[in-house]
């Protein structure tokens, strides 16, 4: 569900496939207004995130909130690819 700040959205307890439609609208933002910040409990969505951010030339930075929520901000990038987890000690 999309928040009163557009450019947060709150995915926790979104049923697929509208969970998963609603991630990639999050990346279609972020490439028009430069960044967004997606809070998901689903791990196919944190796993599939980057892809999509990378084939974007997008800035993906993934933190572990606890309770199987992760918090994922997709940003403009003018460098390269830059996946930084934090958090969880583990990797997708």
């Amino acid at each position: 569900m999309i928040s009163k700040n557009p450019s947060t959205v709150d995915l926790r307890g979104v049923d697929m496939p509208e969970h998963l439609k609603m991630a990639t609208q999050a990346v279609e933002y972020a490439v028009r207004q430069g960044e967004i910040t997606v809070f998901t409990d689903r791990d196919i969505v944190m796993k599939y995130l980057p892809a999509e951010a990378a084939k974007n030339h997008l800035k993906i930075k993934i933190e572990f909130e606890g309770d199987s929520a992760w918090k994922i901000t997709i940003s403009k990038n003018n460098k390269r690819m830059d996946i930084q987890y934090k958090g969880s000690g583990r990797t997708p």
